[in-house]
């Protein structure tokens, strides 16, 4: 049977390894991102066979996720099948690429229904053109960076050891700008929080502007692929008009220059994310599978 552990920080380095020459572009294959929002430590993992393999599981089901699936992997996804009938669950997956998915339907024809939920969908977007903003459909974007540069005295800065605690700031007056009682709020400042305190060791990078010295915005991310960074946290002060477009474009000049892509995650439903993020003109819409076995 194989052996399931606990998400912990003494388990980053085995999980680095095995996610080392990863090619899936879903947000959920970096380092931190699971370490980060393993809420109520509900995910356990384990490096079967030098493979990682997250598993959760629930009432209903027991819900596996890899980072790829090729050729040569059903052996492995027999054993994952044969974990989830041992505990007596109904085996699914999630996080699939539209080849995985493919090349399960390969290895086990019309034996799982397959779904994506695009309020899951990660948002994929060319760096250069996120570093340049070229052409009119970046014209908004260009008139709130303008109008901040025109009323505002800035200077964009490396987050490191030294200024940390200044994003913390930032990030609880953000919380006070949003419902700090809300359960989502909540999980996210939780995020935020294990991000900042194990920025360095989680290999993080992020940057940050300040207005007349303060800091008022912050981003970090990692790298996801070879040539893709993923972006998990982007915190502003929403009443600086200008911020969000700033923060974005100064870290795409200053800290992207060595990925073609940057994922900027998913807009989880909510109306005005999504909209915002379509406003940035994606490469791709990366959706995620979900495959469920057949009873």
């Amino acid at each position: 049977m194989i052996q399931f552990k606990d998400i912990t920080f003494d388990d980053m380095a085995t999980i680095k390894k095995c996610l080392e020459q990863n090619t899936n572009k879903a947000c959920e294959f970096s380092l931190a991102n699971v370490y980060m929002w393993n809420v109520d430590n509900m995910c356990k993992y384990s490096a079967y066979k030098d493979q990682l393999v997250y598993r959760c599981v629930n009432d209903a089901c027991v819900t596996y996720s890899v980072p790829n699936i090729g050729p040569d992997s059903k052996p492995f996804l027999d054993d994952l099948m044969l974990d989830a009938k041992q505990l007596n669950k109904q085996f699914t997956m999630k996080g699939l690429s539209e080849e995985m998915m493919k090349q399960m339907e390969l290895f086990y024809p019309n034996l799982f229904e397959y779904s994506f939920n695009r309020d899951n969908s990660d948002y994929i977007y060319k760096v250069e053109e996120l570093a340049e903003l070229r052409g009119k459909k970046y014209h908004g974007k260009k008139n709130h960076i303008n109008y901040f540069l025109k009323n505002y005295t800035y200077e964009y800065e490396e987050i490191s050891a030294g200024n940390i605690t200044e994003c913390h700031v930032v990030k609880d007056d953000w919380s006070e700008q949003k419902d700090s009682d809300s359960a989502s709020v909540e999980t996210e400042l939780g995020a935020v929080d294990l991000a900042l305190n194990h920025f360095e060791e989680l290999g993080l990078t992020g940057g940050l502007i300040r207005i007349d010295g303060v800091v008022k915005a912050f981003t970090i991310g990692e790298r996801l692929t070879q040539d893709t960074f993923v972006t998990h946290i982007e915190k502003a002060d929403t009443e600086v008009r200008g911020l969000y477009p700033m923060i974005n474009w100064q870290f795409a000049i200053h800290a992207l220059g060595n990925y073609t892509y940057v994922n900027r995650e998913e807009d989880l439903g909510v109306e005005g994310l999504r909209k915002a993020k379509l406003s940035y003109q994606p490469e791709m819409i990366w959706n995620k599978y979900r495959a469920v076995l057949k009873a």
